[in-house]
């Protein structure tokens, strides 16, 4: 059986300059990019890492895969960037004034000490960007965003490898970064205990996209949706629900959380 979320990841690196831009826009307003130091984990095949270095910054890329953290190789390369691609966090030894984890940490086996060693890596006035999956999230349960499954959002990790190794065959049985989501209430503990205060930028991210939905949907029927509604002028429909509230929306609606998480408990 086919994956059929094949082409929702096609489409999520075809776009990955489109997010980048989307990313530079929304951390220029809270650090100047020129001549910043930035760390991008995850960083996949480095589209927003490329973009960030175009706006000025001193970037650092990390990505534990192979094939994709030589693809971003070849294409700082071929953009003639200077831009240090590493596998591990512990080959980064500068101080950043962002930290960038979009769609990465329900990837890690490790949460709290990925966001512990961030929070070490961050200068005394940095940030941290952060986007993750609500677990709850009603959309989310009937479609999980990583494998088009229902249901599939609340289960552990071991879950997940199960239904998508061992029985369906998607992916081999030795892949490291099987997602397991987060409750609202999860991810709120997880970074108070790492000393992270924090709040929603859900709106400003939700505005920016709109501009160019390829910078935040990648579902080509997503996107479909969002240019119908712009041009019957009913975007407001969606800005009156989304909000940067710690409740309700957030916690049990909100598809994807958009965070921006400081040094110093709240």
């Amino acid at each position: 059986m086919k994956n059929p979320n094949n082409n929702l990841w096609q489409n999520y690196d075809a776009y990955a300059a489109l997010r980048g831009e989307l990313v530079a826009l929304l951390l220029s307003r809270f650090v100047p990019l020129e001549k910043a130091y930035i760390l991008d984990v995850g960083c996949g095949t480095g589209g927003i890492a490329v973009t960030l270095a175009r706006h000025g910054a001193n970037v650092t890329a990390i990505e534990v895969d192979e094939k994709k953290r030589q693809r971003c190789r070849d294409i700082v390369y071929e953009n003639n960037m200077q831009i240090d691609v590493f596998e591990n966090l512990t080959e980064a030894d500068t101080m950043f004034d962002a930290v960038l984890l979009v769609d990465v940490i329900e990837h890690v086996l490790q949460p709290k000490k990925l966001l512990q060693t961030c929070f070490e890596k961050l200068k005394p006035d940095g940030i941290v960007y952060l986007t993750t999956p609500n677990k709850f999230s009603p959309l989310n349960m009937f479609c999980d965003p990583h494998f088009s499954l229902p249901l599939v959002s609340t289960l552990d990790r071991k879950k997940v490898k199960r239904i998508i190794s061992s029985c369906l065959h998607w992916q081999p049985e030795d892949r490291r970064d099987f997602p397991e989501l987060f409750s609202f209430h999860q991810l709120s503990e997880l970074l108070t205990e790492c000393g992270f205060n924090w709040g929603f930028v859900n709106q400003q991210v939700f505005e920016l996209a709109l501009d160019c939905p390829y910078r935040l949907w990648n579902r080509n029927s997503h996107v479909k949706m969002i240019e119908f509604l712009k041009k019957k002028k009913l975007t407001s429909i969606f800005k009156c629900c989304v909000n940067d509230k710690k409740a309700g929306f957030n916690t049990w609606l909100n598809p994807t959380w958009f965070i921006i998480a400081k040094k110093g408990v709240n």
